[in-house]
């Protein structure tokens, strides 16, 4: 069988399906009416535990008003744009280290309150220190693995101690902070290149979001995984070998050893089929993946259950959760059915944000900018569903993943108006959702749909990509 899937007959009467009007408006309108009853949930759950029965500070109606907002852009928008200057790329890179420059001399000269008004004014979770993720891990290697410091990630990250000869420890965190907050500038400037007007301007607005912020702020090892990724696909869009592939393909191993969720981020090699013998990448990656889950499988179910555990302390805590969402709507405490009901609707949501997202994609016309715009929109969708739907939570900062997927956004003035209108509403699911993770029933879906759209696109784009391939392949055989 070819391995390449242009050619798979079935698939090919998918997308021709997918790409009417009728079936992505009809993915729009089920993409709002999933969200409403569900923000329904939420309503009637408030109504019940209220004391009076009246009272109800929920953030359903915020909710419910949000969708509405989604519903008017994507009905009535049908002509967006937005003016192109160059400097744009290179706002959100200045602001990202405008901010973390000012945090960190407000902490640097103990001007703590200062600080806190800065972090409370950007509805930034605050801390009491700069880089306090970093600072976690690296107290974990100063106290020789201890418990208390323990960050719960895979076994492999304990591998940095032989390799740095037992040095690593608090004394890197200046430089390791600083370098992550340089990778999270350069990787803003890097999505802000290949996006259109519109999604430049998301991308600023974006760079001053709590969701964005705080992931700066804290020098998470997500920040690791969205740079390699960022890095990753820019270098295989430009040299799209099975070499390039294959070290692609590595690092996020390596990445998913330590975090596990950029597995999923795999979903991406998709595009690697684009060259001769790409398969054996997907499979080795697969192999390996599989291969390693299972034999660090304890460390896995410990990771998984600390998660949940945590969950389950913190409550309603900013952030996006398929679990904290169950619980806010219908409880953990009650009968299976309710729960199953909306953990399916929430599925169904990534459905029919999918097909949404997959009919009114614009395709790059260059084969190179497929690749990147595509993969990054596959990444940042499997990223953000891995953490908040499998995983079941996703701190605020789980949220800028989704930024991967700004490129796929494009509206313009000649393209069609029902196409514009689909993405200026995925342009309010993506802010809804940056801004939003102190609701985290709004949060949650919004960017669980925003994902969903970032998956079609994503998989659009890349069955474009495969007929192209195919189309040079029988060329040149001629």
């Amino acid at each position: 069988m070819n391995p390449n899937p242009a050619t798979w007959p079935w698939l090919v009467r998918v997308d021709v399906v997918l790409r009417k009007r009728i079936i992505v408006t009809a993915g729009f309108l089920s993409v709002v009416a999933i969200g409403i009853a569900l923000f329904g949930l939420r309503w009637q759950r408030g109504l019940v535990e209220s004391s009076d029965g009246l009272t109800t500070n929920t953030g359903a109606r915020a909710g419910v008003i949000g969708l509405l907002l989604v519903l008017v852009a994507g009905l009535a928008v049908s002509k967006l744009r937005l003016r192109n200057l160059r400097f744009l790329v290179f706002v959100p890179g200045a602001v990202t280290l405008g901010f973390a420059s000012v945090a960190g001399l407000l902490f640097a000269t103990n001007r703590l309150d200062t600080a806190y008004g800065l972090y409370g004014g950007l509805q930034v979770l605050r801390s009491d220190k700069l880089f306090s993720d970093t600072h976690w891990v690296l107290s974990w290697f100063e106290c020789d693995f201890c418990e208390r410091w323990d960050p719960h990630y895979g076994p492999t990250l304990a591998w940095l101690e032989p390799l740095t000869g037992g040095g690593i420890g608090l004394g890197w965190l200046l430089p390791i902070g600083v370098g992550l907050v340089a990778a999270a500038a350069v990787s803003s400037w890097m999505l802000a290149v290949p996006s259109s007007p519109t999604g430049r301007w998301v991308m600023i607005l974006a760079s001053v979001s709590p969701a964005w912020l705080l992931l700066v702020d804290r020098a998470n090892a997500d920040l690791v995984i969205l740079g390699a990724c960022v890095i990753g696909a820019w270098f295989a869009a430009r040299q799209p070998t099975l070499l390039s592939w294959s070290l692609f393909a590595s690092g996020l191993w390596v990445l998913g050893t330590i975090k596990y969720f950029p597995f999923a981020m795999g979903l991406l090699l998709l595009f690697a089929l684009g060259v001769r013998r790409g398969w054996w990448v997907i499979v080795g990656f697969l192999i390996a993946s599989v291969g390693y889950v299972l034999l660090a499988w304890d460390s896995y179910i410990r990771s998984s259950e600390w998660n949940a555990t945590a969950i389950l302390v913190l409550g309603d805590f900013p952030a996006y959760g398929r679990i904290q969402t169950v619980d806010l709507l219908v409880g953990l405490d009650g009968s299976a059915g309710p729960q199953v009901l909306v953990v399916a609707m929430l599925a169904f949501l990534v459905l029919t944000g999918l097909v949404m997202g997959y009919g009114s994609t614009q395709v790059p016309p260059r084969a190179r900018n497929q690749i990147l715009v595509g993969a990054l929109a596959l990444a940042g969708a499997v990223a953000f569903l891995g953490k908040v739907l499998w995983g079941g939570f996703g701190f605020m900062y789980s949220g800028a993943f989704l930024l991967l997927a700004v490129p796929v956004i494009v509206t313009s003035s000649k393209g069609p108006g029902w196409r514009n209108g689909m993405n200026a509403a995925a342009v309010l699911l993506l802010l809804i959702a940056l801004f939003s993770a102190y609701n985290t029933v709004l949060a949650t879906v919004t960017g669980v749909a925003f994902a969903g759209f970032a998956l079609g696109a994503g998989l659009r784009i890349a069955f474009t990509y495969w007929q192209s391939v195919e189309y040079r392949v029988e060329k040149e055989a001629v």
